[in-house]
């Protein structure tokens, strides 16, 4: 009988040792694939990059090209999504949970099986990896990648200087040529149109120029200017100011200076010229409010709608340091952030985001708006739609209808809108 007893514990023993180690294996053989398929995907996206580095812009302006890099773009984002998924998971084996498998249909009334994410993981890349192969292949289908990379040089050579020719194409970097391949369009839109509204949250938009020759510079300051200066700015927004950040950055003078300009704001765009005592008057305001600059710059920005324009910012150290001089009084004050540098123009922001194209200097120099999606630019579309009156011939539903058409003619906006992230795209370069 103690035979027979020890003689089913070993064989019980045996049959769960078996299915241990099947079960660690299977976790082993998880772990393995999804790293395979991690590093082919890898490889793909290291061929992409080199082609976008050696692609010229007249190529990337080829209709078939611009859509094959637009699903390389949306592929893209599923990448990132996955791998930041793969990332989170739990580092510890759960190879124990696939014990349960066999028995799942008994536990299921009473414990919640759902599959483990280990498997996800590798379904989806399984399924990723398949979408990268058939983005890759397109290539050869559509004879989108020459030997060479590019257009030849000798085909421009009667009719550009191949010294300057070369200049114009390496004054954009890849990642601007991509960017500009998935976003820029033929229309432009108007920074003014997305202001916020009275009773919205403090807005954040930042203006971002590719490019390297200079022309976006005064490209990014005359869009950010003309909106500054709009007449309907100067009415909508009491307090306003225009400041440059200094190295290193002196916080008190900081204030001093957006105080004054609070206090000079005109209420319209020539009432500055309209006397020549406008900085004594300015003066004289301060000083009857107590000459304590910061005590009336803290009233100024609870009490009063603001829109300030912040140059200078060239990293988000730089824009953490501005950012906590302006509060969220929900009356829709704005900030506007003219910056060179894509990670300040989008991460400022915040997440999801929208991206406006707002004009284009040359071929290799267009300025872009970044704002947050869900902003009051968002909220006018849907107003404007659905309060869109019908007359006497026409519907409701056409009126609408031709609302809408109006409104996406006026506001051009194209691309992922809310899922858009600098790692996905800048990972590449």
């Amino acid at each position: 009988m103690a035979d027979l007893v020890v003689g089913m514990a070993k064989s019980v023993v045996d049959g769960a040792l078996t299915k241990a180690q099947a079960a660690i294996e299977e976790e082993s053989k998880l772990r393995q694939s999804a790293q395979r398929n991690l590093v082919f995907i890898t490889g793909e996206f290291q061929m992409m990059q080199a082609f976008l580095n050696n692609a010229d812009s007249d190529r990337l302006e080829n209709p078939v090209v611009r859509t094959w890099v637009r699903q390389i773009r949306d592929l893209a984002y599923d990448v990132e999504d996955c791998i930041e998924f793969v990332v989170h998971l739990d580092k510890n084996n759960s190879w124990w949970l696939r014990l349960l498998n066999p028995v799942s249909w008994l536990l299921a009334p009473c414990l919640d099986l759902a599959p483990l994410p280990l498997d996800e993981a590798v379904d989806e890349l399984d399924r990723l990896k398949a979408r990268v192969e058939d983005v890759s292949s397109r290539n050869t289908r559509y004879s989108l990648i020459s030997d060479s990379g590019s257009k030849p040089a000798a085909a421009d050579d009667d009719k550009h200087d191949p010294a300057s020719s070369r200049d114009a194409v390496g004054g954009a970097t890849a990642f601007n040529r991509l960017f500009e391949a998935a976003f820029r369009t033929t229309q432009k839109g108007d920074l003014t149109q997305l202001l916020p509204k009275k009773d919205h949250d403090l807005g954040v938009i930042s203006i971002w120029g590719t490019g390297t020759g200079g022309g976006e510079d005064l490209g990014m300051a005359s869009i950010a200017w003309n909106a500054y200066v709009d007449k309907g700015t100067c009415q909508n927004f009491v307090c306003r100011a225009w400041v440059k950040l200094m190295h290193p950055f002196d916080p008190h003078q900081f204030v001093r200076s957006l105080t004054a300009q609070f206090y000079a704001a005109p209420s319209s765009p020539g009432e500055e010229h309209a006397t020549s005592v406008g900085g004594v008057r300015v003066l004289m305001k301060m000083e009857a409010a107590g000459g304590e600059p910061l005590k009336d710059f803290e009233q100024l920005v609870m009490n009063n709608r603001y829109l300030v324009v912040l140059e200078g910012v060239s990293s988000m150290a730089d824009w953490d340091a501005m950012r906590r001089f302006f509060p969220n009084m929900k009356n829709g004050s704005c900030i506007i952030l003219p910056t060179h540098q894509f990670e300040v123009a989008s991460l400022s922001v915040g997440h999801p985001y929208q991206v406006l194209h707002l004009n284009q200097i040359s071929a290799e120099h267009s300025v872009y708006a970044f704002f947050r999606k869900g902003s009051p630019y968002d909220v006018d579309q849907g107003r404007e739609i659905h309060n869109a009156p019908a007359s006497k011939n026409v519907s409701a539903g056409n009126c609408k209808e031709e609302a809408a058409k109006k409104w996406m003619n006026r506001h051009p906006l194209v691309g992922r809108e809310s899922e858009m992230k600098d790692l996905a795209l800048k990972s590449w370069f």
